[in-house]
């Protein structure tokens, strides 16, 4: 618990709560969380769960994964939990192939800003091209002709899901992808996603190894 003690619940939430919204506001942009010593990158998840939920709102763990941390920092903000597919929130490892994803809120046609958020805990976020397991690129609103982002961690099977769930502006889906080392990145529903692989081979060893969903 000592991770989210440290999180003071106005300062550090208003801190973070901008660079969310710098990043969403601005698809492609990576921003760190963890850089003025405020909690251990590896609770930045927790972090980001501190800053948007509370009372008023709900948030969901996909059955079988262990994000102990969100759920204790949920139940410090007395943020109740629900299946997936009422949530608010949705919490998952973007490693993990889930296939409820597609179930999750898109919102309605009066209001569409009732479509749930996602939050990916990936491998590491990196700008351009470079070495990695997906290269992310981002055109709509907010980007200025093309952004391409790197990421690791991130299985394909979840982008083709969230892709899907987008498929439909205004209905859709706004992704918050958190790193391990403390760094953000935002895929709101407004912005059109494409892919490729860069190793596919480092892929599908950690496939093999860790018993994931081959893509």
């Amino acid at each position: 618990m000592r991770e989210l003690t440290r999180f003071d619940p106005v300062l550090d939430s208003q801190k973070v709560f901008r660079k969310i919204l710098h990043c969403m506001s601005c698809p492609g942009t990576i921003a760190p969380l963890s850089t003025a010593g405020l909690f251990p990158p590896s609770s930045a998840a927790a972090a980001v769960a501190l800053t948007l939920l509370d009372g008023e709102v709900s948030y969901a763990v996909p059955p079988g994964q262990d994000w102990g941390l969100i759920v204790r920092a949920a139940a410090l903000v007395g943020c109740r939990a629900v299946p997936p597919e009422e949530a608010d929130f949705v919490f998952l490892p973007g490693e993990v192939c889930w296939p409820g994803l597609g179930q999750i809120r898109r919102g309605s046609l009066l209001y569409p800003e009732k479509g749930a958020t996602l939050v990916l805990s990936v491998g590491s976020l990196f700008l351009g091209p470079k070495e990695g397991e997906i290269e992310l690129t981002l055109q709509g609103p907010g980007v200025k002709g093309r952004a391409v982002l790197g990421v690791t961690g991130l299985a394909e099977s979840n982008l083709h899901g969230l892709k899907e769930l987008n498929g439909e502006y205004p209905f859709g889906v706004d992704a918050i992808l958190v790193s391990s080392d403390g760094r953000i990145a935002c895929l709101p529903r407004s912005v059109s996603l494409s892919w490729k692989r860069l190793s596919e081979e480092n892929e599908a060893r950690g496939a093999e190894q860790f018993g994931l969903c081959a893509d």
